[in-house]
């Protein structure tokens, strides 16, 4: 219970449980964006490993629901060859975030997160092959930004907002892989040995501020258009890339 009362009183968690309630309406709205702004700012207030260990105890259960009402949408052939690379990288990106240093770590997580919103937002569009090799390459990149930084999304999202499979497919392939990711991953971080009790009490405590985010988020995606849901994730995207830059730990703190 003392464990308990020190993080809620604690001004760093609460910036952190601010961050989270905007990821969670970012996830329902969109079905990403929860480790592009829970991570940086996580891993500002405390660091890379607790950040990482929050955000998939928090990011576990609440993703069930989500993913299960879009199950039917969900085109299998797609995810299938992503999971698979996934699976093959991930324990590279959780060695990495392992034995990695913390401000270096804290500033790849901000730069893939800025590239990564940058290419999205820019509407650049992969027209290349989509066969297994590509997809499962694909999935091993996100593999690796699970493992590292748990923000495994950007490849796929880039990978599948390329395709002309409307935005309700796209959403429910990305619910449904980041899903199964969450627990894959979960695992990896075990064996790993990064999972502490003080991280995943945090994730507990910010799981219900998560999933009233999601609840919000998911009631507002059928009243706007794909292009205001894109542009909304994605200024809050980068708004906390940028805010939690190293250079500006002391205007956080």
């Amino acid at each position: 219970m003392q464990m308990i009362t020190e993080n809620l009183t604690n001004p760093a968690f609460q910036i952190v449980l601010l961050a989270v309630i905007i990821a969670g309406i970012a996830r329902g709205f969109s079905g990403f964006g929860t480790g592009m702004i829970v991570a940086p700012v996580a891993a500002a207030m405390f660091s890379p490993k607790i950040a990482l260990i929050m955000l998939v105890v928090m990011d576990s259960w609440p993703a069930i629901i989500p993913a299960l009402q879009s199950r039917r949408k969900v085109q299998w052939s797609e995810v299938r060859p992503i999971l698979a690379g996934f699976v093959l990288a991930l324990p590279l990106g959780v060695a990495f975030i392992k034995y990695g240093d913390a401000t270096l770590l804290r500033w790849f997580i901000s730069a893939i997160i800025l590239i990564s919103v940058s290419v999205l937002w820019s509407g650049w569009q992969y027209r290349g092959p989509r066969n297994f090799p590509i997809s499962a390459s694909v999935g091993a990149l996100s593999g690796f930004l699970g493992g590292s930084t748990q923000i495994p999304g950007p490849p796929a999202i880039i990978y599948w907002m390329a395709t002309k499979t409307g935005v309700g497919i796209v959403r429910a392939n990305i619910l449904m892989l980041f899903l199964m990711t969450e627990f894959i991953s979960m695992g990896g971080y075990y064996l790993g040995g990064l999972f502490t009790w003080e991280s995943a009490l945090k994730g507990l405590l910010a799981s219900p501020i998560f999933f009233l985010g999601i609840m919000i988020g998911g009631s507002l995606f059928t009243k706007a258009s794909e292009q205001t849901f894109r542009t909304i994730t994605f200024l809050l995207i980068l708004c906390s890339a940028i805010m939690s830059l190293p250079v500006l730990d002391q205007l956080l703190r």
